[in-house]
């Protein structure tokens, strides 16, 4: 008897693990996400996904202040045409949340990248189409497609610094146009940054060579990339005259 009541016990264990399982489900489980940064919390149960039937009305996340609900963000505030929806075998995605820091929640939507403005509690679009130019390219590795995904990933890192001036610069990203060069030094890979945000930059001007600017804040600044560690360092911004 006490073997039947035991395995009857472990028949009960593997059905309820069966039941629970999320690759036995027709849908999947809902889960909350949740991003603490300071005094905001954000959470969402749309997290990437929303359902096929869905309503504009539908809340992608939530955001508290203090402990306090703040704003809850809809889809019709992040996403401006629904046809731009990726669709899934039971779902629409709609992007997701990189990071957040002390002006805003930054999202990676199907309409690019996007910024939430905790203080405006607007949504602005982020330009990452800077104009390029390949000046060196020792590796011979560079193009203009994978500028743009570096740029990408380099918007990410200043965002999650946040550091003031870094926001500064995040909010006047697409006036830079940007100088790009790959180079070996000391046995070890690296591509070069150099924005520039201010003077007479011709086309011609700008393709001749690296262009080093003393001051003029942070309209001028570089950065550098280690491609085997995969990391940024060494970000310089420019001082006042």
């Amino acid at each position: 008897m006490k073997k039947l009541s035991k395995l009857f016990a472990m028949l009960m264990v593997l059905l309820m693990a069966l039941l629970f399982n999320p690759l036995f489900a027709d849908e999947p489980l809902i889960s909350t996400q949740t991003y603490n940064y300071g005094e905001y919390c954000v959470t969402s149960d749309n997290l990437e996904l929303i359902p096929l039937d869905f309503d504009e009305t539908i809340i992608l996340f939530s955001i508290f202040k203090n402990g306090t609900l703040y704003q809850d963000v809809t889809f019709s505030q992040i996403i401006k045409n629904k046809k731009n929806l990726e669709s899934t075998v039971s779902h629409y995605k709609w992007g997701t949340i990189i990071g957040i820091n002390t002006n805003g929640i930054l999202l990676n939507t199907v309409e690019g990248k996007k910024i939430f403005d905790f203080e405006t509690q607007k949504v602005r679009q982020v330009n990452i189409n800077n104009d390029i130019y390949i000046v060196e390219d020792e590796l011979k590795i560079l193009t203009k497609q994978k500028g743009y995904e570096y740029l990408n990933a380099l918007f990410d890192y200043m965002f999650a610094l946040d550091e003031q001036e870094c926001n500064e610069i995040l909010n006047k990203w697409g006036k830079y146009k940007v100088q790009i060069a790959s180079f070996n030094k000391n046995s070890k890979e690296y591509i070069y940054f150099n924005f520039l945000g201010g003077g007479i930059l011709t086309k011609k001007f700008l393709e001749s060579g690296l262009i080093q600017v003393c001051d003029g804040g942070n309209a001028f600044w570089s950065i550098c990339y280690n491609l085997k560690e995969k990391k940024f360092y060494n970000l310089s911004i420019n001082g006042e005259a």
